[in-house]
């Protein structure tokens, strides 16, 4: 082989080494949804219920704090059970609400919330790579986004430095509001959810507004 194509043969083995390192995320992507027992976030709700009929609107707050407890299955998908407990006060008065099931392995996380099978996240995370939060059930497909990877975030007053977005909606218009967003952060996991449902009948709004706001982890 002469020394010119030697040179062009290392020149493109180069380029494609790199070409890779660019397209192929962190072999950790599995630690923006970290699970093990004894996991715990705690989150502030707002939560605002628009009544049309009565035309009032409900505005609470109260915490959520989810906990693994349990893990059921460890090959080859983790299946984990996770505790919902609510509180008025983020103080004692912390009441179980619900029981998941929480199922992650190299490729995805989901969670069956209220027997209902819904895709969280996918793996690797790859900027403006889609998925179907709706793969795992019946209902209509609905596609999610991964946008701002590894982007840092604010929440509560504290910086997380490698966060993604999952966007699966934001539309408004005369009639409606709808958004579905939600953030993830590395060793942490979820930190932030914003879901608006509202339709607008005779000027009134109908439907909900919740955010949820991580505010400790452990």
């Amino acid at each position: 082989m002469s020394k010119l194509k030697i040179i062009a043969f290392l020149y493109l083995v180069t380029f494609l080494v790199s070409c890779k390192k660019v397209d192929n995320p962190s072999e950790n992507d599995e630690n923006y949804y970290p699970v093990y027992i004894g996991k715990s976030n705690t989150y502030r709700v707002d939560s605002i219920n628009f009544d049309g009929f009565r035309k009032v609107s409900d505005t609470i707050h109260y915490f959520v704090k989810e906990t693994i407890e349990e893990l059921f299955v460890d090959s080859p998908q983790q299946i984990w059970l996770v505790n919902r407990y609510n509180s008025i006060d983020n103080q004692q008065s912390w009441q179980l609400n619900a029981q998941f099931l929480l199922e992650k392995s190299s490729n995805f996380v989901k969670r069956k919330e209220y027997n209902v099978d819904l895709m969280k996240l996918i793996f690797p995370i790859v900027e403006r790579k889609t998925f179907n939060i709706n793969a795992f059930n019946n209902l209509e497909s609905k596609s999610a986004r991964l946008l701002s990877v590894d982007n840092s975030k604010t929440i509560n007053g504290k910086e997380f430095p490698n966060c993604t977005m999952v966007f699966i909606q934001n539309d408004s218009n005369f009639f409606e509001q709808k958004k579905h967003i939600e953030y993830y952060a590395r060793t942490v996991g979820l930190i932030y959810k914003e879901y608006i449902d509202i339709t607008i009948q005779n000027n009134e709004p109908r439907g909900v507004k919740y955010a949820y706001t991580l505010i400790t982890h452990e």
